[in-house]
């Protein structure tokens, strides 16, 4: 330590005072109780109030695995509900797809999902039977329509705050 220059010895302390500072900060937030985060993609999207009631898992079709079709899954997220993380529901699309992302409506009633593999997108209706999302369309057009563009890597739906 003799040899080490007066600024050595004070960049030293300086490193030392900042990593204490984040691992008290560090220890500190771990004593705080988890709280989940609002996850929204856009600022347009109604804010999610309080614990979610399903997960909706877009899934891909596995060929010879049932009908072999991608999925929309619905799982329960209801912590005092019987079927807590459990599969109860799920609804097949046309085929396999090669199911990417999606994306709701900012009123939160439908829910977008796109397919790479063919360029379609599938909208269901979340909101009348939030437990059950029934499919209400299917663009199979989008490649046509748009002079060529195919495979959406994913599907939102802007609100009209953002076309403005």
């Amino acid at each position: 330590m003799k040899n080490r220059s007066h600024r050595q010895l004070q960049t030293d302390l300086v490193s030392r005072s900042v990593l204490a500072g984040a691992f008290g900060l560090a220890f500190a937030l771990s004593l705080a109780p988890a709280r989940a985060d609002e996850t929204c993609s856009s600022p347009y999207l109604a804010r999610i109030e309080g614990q979610e009631e399903f997960v909706y898992v877009w899934t891909l079709g596995v060929e010879g695995l049932g009908d072999g079709a991608d999925k929309l899954v619905t799982v329960d997220a209801k912590p005092d509900s019987p079927t807590y993380g459990k599969v109860i529901n799920s609804v097949s699309v046309d085929g396999r797809n090669e199911a990417h992302h999606g994306g709701f409506t900012d009123d939160r009633r439908q829910l977008w999902l796109a397919g790479l593999e063919n360029s379609k997108v599938f909208i269901f209706d979340v909101h009348t039977d939030p437990a059950k999302p029934k499919l209400m369309k299917t663009i199979d057009n989008f490649e046509k329509t748009t002079g060529g563009a195919a495979g959406p890597h994913g599907a939102h739906s802007l609100s009209l705050e953002c076309k403005r």
